[in-house]
C-alpha cells in the first residue's frame, strides 16, 4: 500500500448521484515492458481482468509467468480500486513483495510476470490541503499600537531610591499610627 492509503470515505454525491463516478476518476493502466513501446489502456468498467488469455481479460500479456486469468482490478462504489490475484502461479509484485490483494491509490506501481503497470486515477480526496488563510491583524487589541521604548542606562531618579518604589517618607510621617500601636515601646 502506498504511504497515502487508501480512500476510507463515501465519495461525494455526483449530478444528484451518489456513490464513485468511474468516468471522472480517469483510471488507467499504463503497461511498460523492456523493448516494447509502453501502452494506456483506460480503466472504463467496475471489473478489469488481466491474464495471458487472448479472450476474457482486459489486458493480454503474453508472457508464460502470467496466468490465464491473473488478477482483476476492480472498483467499488466507494471508490476503491482493488487489485487481487485470481490464484495464479507467480502472484503480484508490489514494492518487491508478493502481495494477494492491493488497494490502489494513484501512481503506484506493480508487476505481472515481465510487466512493470502503472496505476492512475484521480481521486479528489487526495489533494493537499489548502494552506490556511492569515489572519489580518485585530484591530481590537489593546497592544495594536502601543511601543515599548528600549530601555535607557541605569540612572537612579533625583529623589533618590525611595522615589523608584514610590514611598514618599514625608507621607508616611503624616499618616497616624493605628491603634493597639504598632510603634516599638521606649526603653525603659
Amino acid at each position: 500500500m502506498s504511504e497515502r492509503g487508501a480512500p476510507t470515505a463515501m465519495w461525494p454525491s455526483v449530478d444528484g448521484q451518489d456513490g464513485f463516478d468511474l468516468a471522472r476518476a480517469d483510471a488507467r493502466l499504463v503497461v511498460h515492458r523492456e523493448g516494447l513501446p509502453d501502452v494506456t489502456l483506460p480503466i472504463e468498467r467496475p471489473e478489469f481482468l488481466i491474464g495471458r488469455a487472448l479472450q476474457g481479460v482486459d489486458l493480454t500479456l503474453d508472457d508464460e509467468a502470467v496466468s490465464r486469468q491473473h488478477a482483476r482490478l476492480s472498483v467499488n462504489e466507494r471508490g476503491y480500486f482493488r487489485l487481487e490475484d485470481l490464484g495464479s502461479t507467480n502472484g503480484i509484485i508490489y514494492q518487491g513483495r508478493r502481495v494477494k490483494r492491493l488497494n490502489l491509490v494513484d501512481g503506484d506501481v506493480f508487476e505481472i510476470g515481465e510487466a512493470r503497470l502503472e496505476f492512475f486515477a484521480k481521486m479528489d480526496r487526495f489533494k493537499p490541503p489548502e494552506p490556511p488563510k492569515k489572519a489580518p491583524p485585530r484591530q481590537d487589541s489593546v497592544f495594536a499600537d502601543v511601543s515599548i521604548p528600549e530601555p535607557g542606562p541605569d540612572v537612579a531618579p533625583a529623589g533618590g531610591d525611595d522615589e523608584v518604589l514610590g514611598w514618599d517618607p514625608r507621607a508616611a510621617a503624616q499618616t497616624p499610627a493605628p491603634e493597639g500601636g504598632s510603634e516599638p515601646d521606649a526603653e525603659e
